[in-house]
């Protein structure tokens, strides 16, 4: 016995196959590259930090309003105690006193990171900042080693951090013409932070405008600037000086 499946079935036109049928225009696909999708990453995390600090920002400044309040209390209380009592009750009313004073320290603090927040600023480890936008221009013989640290988070926009040191590393690269290793290294403060890029290959003078011009751009926009390093501007190296956080 011959057994049929007539519930699949081949649509021919004189030997012809039709083709299945065309997928609409609106569905297309489109998959980000990897620079897109680390700058909608960065922007994200930097609107999450903004509304953080926006509602640090106003706990902040309720809280300096409360500690105001207390101690003009505390001082008018030292002054209206009977007099019996005058010395043990002084002496409470001054050790609360000196906690407002260490309360007064963080809430400086507090108030000055929540304003860095409320800018969109979160605090950056910039040597994991820096390996993150390396893996950016690696490859193609390109190696990228990164080096040094601060000591505190540099609080800034990661975004335009990230844009401007991978434009960095890509003229460094022309310049070098992409031989030998390209050396990051990390160092100043949190508060004045620096980045080296610096090539080992032997210097060139081919690099192209459009690098040139994005770097420029992207240093700007992140409010940093561009010196030369030890070698002097005919090397191939430069140091990206980074805005304080209180700028």
């Amino acid at each position: 016995m011959t057994t049929t499946h007539s519930d699949v079935q081949t649509k021919e036109v004189h030997g012809y196959v039709l083709p299945t049928r065309p997928r609409p225009a609106g569905s297309l696909l489109v998959v980000p590259t990897r620079e897109a999708t680390n700058m909608g990453l960065h922007r994200r995390t930097g609107e999450v930090a903004q509304r953080l600090g926006e509602r640090f920002l106003l706990l902040a400044e309720c809280q300096q309003q409360f500690l105001g309040e207390l101690r003009s209390g505390l001082r008018a209380l030292e002054g209206a105690v009977v007099e019996d009592a005058r010395i043990r009750l002084q002496a409470s009313v001054r050790s609360a006193i000196a906690v407002l004073d260490w309360c007064d320290t963080l809430q400086a603090d507090l108030l000055a990171e929540a304003q860095r927040a409320a800018r969109g600023w979160q605090p950056i480890d910039l040597g994991e900042a820096c390996r993150e936008a390396a893996t950016g221009v690696e490859g193609n013989g390109i190696a990228v080693l990164v080096s040094g640290q601060t000591a505190q988070p540099w609080w800034g926009d990661a975004g335009r951090l990230a844009v401007a040191i991978q434009a960095g590393l890509s003229v460094v690269a022309e310049r070098t013409g992409g031989q030998g290793t390209i050396q990051v290294e990390v160092g100043g403060t949190s508060a004045q932070a620096n980045v080296r890029i610096a090539g080992t290959g032997e210097p060139g003078e081919q690099v192209d405008s459009a690098s040139v011009r994005a770097f420029r751009n992207a240093v700007e926009r992140l409010g940093a600037t561009v010196v030369p390093d030890a070698l002097g501007p005919g090397g191939a190296g430069l140091i990206l000086e980074l805005p304080g956080s209180t700028n």
